[in-house]
């Protein structure tokens, strides 16, 4: 007998979040320890399923019809992409149990843990936005993308340009103040600059009433294009530390 899928059965063709999602989100937010807590979760988990869950995941699988048909090299389904609303609270002073947002990531591998360049969804009262890229990596991961950045500097200041052609520039805050390990200035400030960051990574705000209707897709569309640079970059640093690795007696 074949195994059962546990992934849920989900409806073709994203329409929009209802906006009782969103104002289910706000409910979370704005009376945190009077709803945001399990008894009234679990008494508007239906909600939550219809309004946010099944629109997030008809989202993502019409992502990534698009994203396959532009060649975007990302992927994803909603067993993988989506993020629990659920909060770890387990290191964290604020015991909350419910993020007040809901939110997805499709990538190469399509599992949003991977260590490719992602693009993330997030869907918040008033503050929704596409982002991607490559946010906080793990220290080999952005290693790799400094050595590049070292070994051919050429690849990374034009995927900057791209970007600046259309509108968009990479995030710096939260920048090394100092040079990180191993690396010492080149005497270029851009490329002393890009050698800082923590993160490779790019935001695009989006109004709460884009995700209403389908009227988000083609401005989704359009930033995962216009971005497509950047990942390439980030994924091809991952990929040669990833063959010199193997080739290494």
């Amino acid at each position: 007998m074949a195994k059962r899928s546990s992934a849920p059965r989900v409806e073709p063709g994203f329409s929009g979040f209802p906006r009782e999602g969103f104002k289910f989100l706000r409910s979370l937010r704005e009376n945190d320890y009077e709803n945001n807590s399990k008894a009234w979760f679990d008494e508007h988990r239906d909600t939550y399923k219809k309004a946010l869950r099944q629109p997030l995941c008809r989202l993502v699988e019409d992502l990534v019809s698009v994203f396959e048909a532009e060649q975007l090299n990302l992927t994803g389904d909603v067993k993988r992409s989506l993020f629990r609303i659920n909060r770890d609270v387990r290191f964290s002073k604020n015991k909350l149990p419910y993020n007040c947002h809901v939110s997805a990531a499709l990538s190469r591998s399509g599992s949003r843990k991977d260590g490719s360049g992602k693009f993330y969804i997030h869907i918040e009262p008033d503050n929704c936005f596409a982002a991607t890229g490559f946010f906080q990596p793990e220290m080999k991961n952005i290693t790799a993308m400094r050595e590049d950045i070292i070994d051919d500097p050429k690849t990374i200041l034009n995927t900057v340009q791209a970007l600046k052609k259309h509108g968009h520039q990479l995030e710096t805050g939260g920048s090394l103040k100092r040079f990180p390990r191993g690396f010492e200035p080149t005497g270029d400030e851009q490329l002393d600059d890009l050698l800082k960051l923590k993160s490779f990574i790019v935001f695009q705000p989006l109004d709460e009433s884009a995700f209403y209707s389908d009227a988000v897709m083609p401005l989704l569309q359009k930033f995962a294009v216009e971005t497509k640079a950047l990942r390439a970059f980030g994924n091809a640093a991952l990929d040669l530390r990833d063959d010199n690795e193997a080739a290494a007696p």
